[in-house]
């Protein structure tokens, strides 16, 4: 213990000749754990923590399905067509409900004023099944619901 405390002493008298020096070291040790921090705290929120939306995510299951090509091999990909939903849908009696969901870009607004935006195409027991529901806005339809911020940006002054 005495060992310790007279190589503290000696740092502290070797960081007192050199401010400069001191003041760059604590610099570059407190931007270093301010960055580290919010990198952590945005891959726990995006990557650790359940959606915040979804009741039960503990029980909600991503399902993949695995095919052998002959010429190409194995692959894994999600259900990619509206019929092997359907037969999934059909056959499953291990899972409380199915649902499926396909994700792609459009273009919201007219000429030059159209912007990119992400769309989702889900079935209708995408929502029940995550315990979502469309919010009570003129953005909800018999066919789906939009993001509030979407819908208000497409009702904007200046666009179409």
């Amino acid at each position: 213990m005495d060992a310790f405390l007279a190589d503290l002493r000696y740092a502290l008298r070797t960081l007192a000749r050199s401010p400069g020096l001191s003041a760059a070291v604590v610099a570059c040790f407190a931007l270093g754990i301010g960055a580290n921090t919010a990198i952590f705290g945005v891959i726990d929120t995006l990557f650790f923590r359940p959606p915040a939306h979804v009741q039960e995510p503990d029980r909600v299951v991503r399902v993949y399905v695995t095919k052998t090509s002959p010429p190409f091999g194995t692959s894994t990909s999600s259900v990619t067509s509206f019929a092997k939903y359907i037969d999934l849908r059909g056959g499953v009696r291990s899972f409380s409900d199915v649902a499926a969901y396909y994700s792609h870009g459009l273009s919201l607004g007219l000429g030059a004023e159209a912007q990119s935006v992400r769309s989702g195409v889900v079935t209708h027991t995408f929502l029940p099944l995550l315990g979502v529901a469309c919010s009570a806005e003129p953005s909800i339809s018999a066919t789906g619901c939009t993001r509030s911020s979407a819908w208000h940006r497409a009702d904007s002054p200046g666009s179409s």
